[in-house]
């Protein structure tokens, strides 16, 4: 490849890191004052924060002269413009869809911030935070329940600032600032995080994430750092490099405080401030010292991805990036008297973190496998951008370089046929491939290479089972298209069906109904309260396991069948998704008999069920049925009394979902839909049918094309509930040789169940 078509590609690689860089420039960040406990909701996995105040807050800000400063900021409750909903992130990281957790809404904007004895309440943001119940929001749920996280951090860009000079006086809404400050006069609300350490919003600061080339200490600074045990006599770099050392030793002494030093000109530095003002900048210097190393090790991986040589650790103690690029052309010296001359540019490790070829190769074939896929680029590129590009071990920016150098070196990939691209992982697997033919390369790509016949050079054989061995980067591709599949399948049980809490093993769940718990009753003083009676409220099931194999042979690669690697495990994944769906509805049309040995919709009450959730005879969905078949669902109480007596405790439930066949979409859509009521025929008549989510499942229609259903709400009260073991929340792939067929078999598995759990919280109009 001709020089100017490398430096074009620096350049354009160059410029995509400096977009990302100046969009993270514009966000900043601001602790919250504060989860409140009171709040937690366990079932709608909801609990109430305080985001932001407009309580002063040191930022970090950048001066004419390119250094970093503390200063002030002050948010205007007054300039805050709020979407919706913003997305809630783990640690801000908002590179993949699985840093998810889940969203905060319902912001409030209120005067009751106290802050101080004898100050005026300021205005704040309140807003409730929604965990997802994926895993990954299951868990942060969790620690904050149990207190072993305390606080969400918000995301923010300012659209509009006043920054006031020292002494400068700015008036606004009746309150008098008096500079330095920054007031932001208006500005956006972007997202909120969960931090795995929380900090008091009065002593972290909000750091502009841009690179620090330069940090300089403060003489103050300097003074009581040196009152706090740190040698004199130390430049900027060293006193961080102790501070950086004795981090917590400084933060905890209780010495007494130097007397400031005079001021020496105007450089935006504070001056004569408290302790606490002062290890506010200590925190400052920490934090961009921190990011400094960061993006510095980044550079390091991005020099030696271009020379074509792995990282050294010791490189990345080096004084600058000219030391750096001098020991790595040394590096690629020495590695070019040693290379094999049919290697071309492969180089080889046992981990090869930042290898481009195996790299380029993996990015190469997911590409083209996922494009036979979907045609949803905005899914193919987050499936790209799910691969662990340089491993878990590796850093986030370094992870990102991997991922831009892989798509890059994709391009010499692009038109390898699958047989090309085994070759080649072949050969940096250290195997000599002169004269082999076609079936000897595919058995020893697919791992079977003892039958191949094909020798590997000394020092290769753990690379046999790294990600750069073919077969892995196979797996890893009919993974990702099973993902696809599953994920592009319109399942319909996940809304008006509850995901119950996953299992760790195969053993009999026990879920207990909600109409179990009464109200509350009088406790009657120096008597014991009364116990619900939970022994007739249990519906038990367990998990199961469900699995389909499908093989892919040495025939399959010599013939470069990509569909192997993409339709098919696609519609794996589809199948799997359909199986779900299917056994999930399947509790619905079986109509089976619960744990009160009723069937699950019943027309007149018998034995121990009192009331009755199934209306016969005709009656299409409309403002009338609707409320005939809603008023079952409304009208339900709660468990039986000992006795066997009705309970009078009505549950209050809601109907929210109506569910229908295919048969009558036309019929429900038009009916959600209207604005006015359908058969009213005047447009001034109120359409109450249109509070409710429509589903359509073309499931049902094999059990009757005229039978239509309405569910509560799962949060409300439990309806049917699937339970996944834990997983195999999505369908997992497990994959072995079968050395009788020279295939590789994948098995596609995922073990769950559904059971319908309490019948109060769903009704049915069997329509004719």
């Amino acid at each position: 490849m001709g020089s100017a078509s490398k430096t074009k590609r620096r350049r354009l690689k160059r410029r995509r890191l400096q977009q990302r860089s100046d969009t993270l420039r514009q966000m900043m960040t601001r602790d919250s004052i504060g989860i409140r406990e009171d709040t937690f909701d366990e079932d709608s996995r909801t609990v109430d924060a305080t985001l932001a105040s407009e309580a002063p807050t040191l930022v970090a800000v950048t001066g004419s002269n390119g250094k970093k400063r503390a200063i002030e900021e002050v948010l205007l409750m007054s300039g805050l413009e709020l979407p919706e909903q913003v997305t809630l992130l783990d640690s801000h990281d908002s590179g993949s869809v699985q840093k998810v957790l889940g969203s905060i809404r319902n912001f409030r904007i209120h005067d009751n911030i106290p802050v101080g004895p004898g100050e005026p309440r300021l205005r704040g943001l309140d807003g409730q935070v929604t965990f997802t119940r994926q895993p990954e929001g299951e868990s942060a749920f969790q620690k904050y329940k149990e207190r072993h996280l305390t606080d969400v951090s918000i995301g923010y860009i300012v659209n509009e600032r006043k920054i006031l000079r020292r002494g400068e006086v700015f008036e606004i809404e009746g309150r008098t600032f008096t500079g330095p400050k920054t007031i932001a006069l208006k500005w956006t609300l972007r997202e909120g995080s969960v931090l795995p350490m929380g900090a008091d919003s009065r002593t972290r600061l909000r750091n502009d994430p841009s690179i620090i080339e330069d940090i300089t200490m403060d003489a103050q600074l300097v003074s009581l750092l040196e009152n706090r045990g740190m040698p004199s006599g130390l430049d900027s770099q060293e006193a961080l490099d102790w501070l950086a050392e004795h981090r917590d030793e400084v933060f905890t002494s209780k010495t007494a405080p130097p007397t400031p030093p005079p001021p020496s000109g105007d450089d935006g530095q504070s001056r004569g401030l408290n302790d606490d003002s002062i290890l506010r900048v200590v925190a400052l210097a920490l934090t961009e010292r921190e990011e400094h190393i960061e993006t510095f090790r980044a550079e390091v991986v991005d020099i030696a991805a271009v020379a074509g040589v792995e990282v050294r650790e010791e490189w990345y103690g080096l004084k600058d990036i000219k030391e750096v690029r001098k020991v790595v052309v040394a590096a690629r010296q020495e590695f070019a008297q040693h290379a094999d001359p049919m290697m071309g540019e492969i180089r080889f490790s046992d981990s090869q973190p930042a290898d481009r070829g195996v790299d380029g190769i993996r990015h190469a074939l997911l590409s083209r496998i996922l494009r036979n896929c979907t045609s949803d680029e905005e899914l193919i590129e987050r499936k790209l951008a799910d691969c662990s590009w340089g491993g878990e071990s590796v850093q986030a920016a370094e992870r990102k370089s991997h991922q831009l150098r892989a798509q890059d070196a994709a391009k010499d990939y692009r038109h390898f046929s699958l047989m090309d691209l085994a070759s080649r992982c072949l050969m940096i697997d250290g195997f000599s491939l002169r004269g082999a033919a076609k079936d000897r390369i595919a058995y020893a790509a697919l791992g079977f290479y003892e039958q191949s016949g094909l020798q590997q050079r000394s020092g290769y054989g753990a690379a046999l089972h790294t990600t750069g061995s073919f077969a892995n980067l196979t797996l890893d591709a009919i993974n990702k298209s099973m993902q696809t599949g599953a994920e592009e399948f319109p399942s319909t049980w996940e809304g008006p069906m509850r995901r119950g809490e996953s299992v760790q093993d195969f053993k009999t769940i026990h879920r207990l109904r909600v109409g179990a718990i009464p109200n509350l009753k009088v406790w009657v003083d120096n008597t014991q309260p009364d116990q619900a009676k939970f022994t007739d409220a249990d519906e038990p099931y367990a998990v199961e396991s469900r699995s389909v194999d499908v093989a892919f042979s040495y025939r399959t690669l010599i013939n470069d069948d990509k569909d192997a690697l993409s339709r098919t495990p696609q519609q794996m994944g589809q199948a799997a998704a359909r199986t779900v769906n299917a056994v999930a509805w399947s509790k619905v049309t079986g109509n089976a008999d619960m744990s009160d040995l009723q069937a699950l919709f019943l027309a007149t009450p018998t034995g121990l069920r009192q009331r009755g959730n199934l209306l016969t005879g005709a009656g299409v969905p409309s403002v009338a049925t609707l409320q005939d078949l809603g008023l079952l669902i409304e009208q339900m109480r709660g468990e039986n009394t000992p006795e066997g007596e009705e309970s009078d405790d009505i549950l209050g439930l809601r109907p929210v979902y109506l569910i229908g066949p295919s048969a009558l979409r036309t019929t429900i859509m038009q009916l959600v839909n209207s604005t006015a009521d359908p058969d009213a025929g005047n447009s001034n008549v109120f359409n109450p049918g249109q509070s409710y989510i429509p589903v359509i499942e073309p499931l049902l229609d094999s059990d009757s094309a005229t039978a239509w259903y309405l569910f509560a709400s799962p949060q409300q009260i439990s309806t049917v509930e699937v339970t996944f073991l834990e997983g195999q929340e999505s369908p997992v792939i497990i994959q072995w040789t079968e050395p009788s067929t020279l295939s590789r078999i994948y098995k596609v598995l995922q073990t769950f169940e559904a059971k319908a759990l309490n019948h109060r919280g769903m009704a049915k109009h069997a329509g004719a």
